[in-house]
């Protein structure tokens, strides 16, 4: 009996080992292929989701990708980060905050991580192969190695056919799940630099909170 079980634990290991491996290799493949593209521009869905506070939110925004700067645009919220400064722009306030944020900041909503947040503190687990809306999709779950995080864990997609993000969902530990599903995306189109800082000229009354 003893023998049968070290030696399912020794083959349950291995399998989960396995699994990390493939993971990663996958998760490697996804960003280098991100690496490739100058620019990145798209729609995605945005949903939150409390079931105990029963609090739903589903909405579509945009964004757009150059090198570490992004935009996104959604729920009447507008980030801009110009590579320095990160700049959120809230339309129903007319009030825009300004800062300087940590290079390590690595908030899964941050468009510029969305590819390579898992390579720092996660450890990654492959959970399986679906069909999720007609397309073949890897899953796969990121464990934080830190207490410190506001989520258990995040589960990504990726399409198994050409080897990009479908979708990331946190599982949040208050019980806030949210999930942010690539709609649409368009590879190396021009995008100028003022794209993606705020232009306090399109909002004249705007009120500047500065936090530098």
């Amino acid at each position: 009996m003893k023998k049968i079980i070290v030696s399912a634990f020794l083959l349950i290991f291995g399998l989960n080992l396995a699994y990390s491996q493939d993971a990663k290799k996958i998760l490697d493949e996804v960003a280098e292929k991100s690496k490739m593209y100058k620019t990145l521009q798209g729609t995605f869905q945005y949903k939150l989701e409390n079931k105990s506070a029963n609090l739903y939110e589903n909405s579509e925004g945009v964004f757009k990708i150059k090198g570490n700067k992004y935009f996104v645009d959604v729920l009447g919220a507008k980030t801009y980060y110009n590579g320095e400064l990160l700049y959120s722009f809230i339309e129903d306030v007319n009030e825009v905050t300004i800062q300087s944020p940590e290079e390590d900041n690595e908030d899964f909503l941050n468009a510029s991580n969305l590819f390579t947040i898992y390579q720092r503190g996660y450890t990654h687990k492959y959970v399986g192969k679906i069909v999720e809306n007609g397309k073949s999709v890897h899953v796969i779950d990121l464990l934080p190695k830190s207490d410190d995080t506001p989520y258990k864990k995040l589960i990504v997609k990726v399409n198994c056919k050409t080897n990009t993000l479908s979708s990331i969902k946190s599982i949040g530990k208050s019980g806030d799940n949210v999930e942010i599903s690539i709609l649409s995306m368009k590879e190396n189109t021009p995008i100028l630099d003022s794209a993606f800082s705020f232009n306090k000229s399109d909002y004249p009354d705007v009120e500047i909170v500065d936090m530098r």
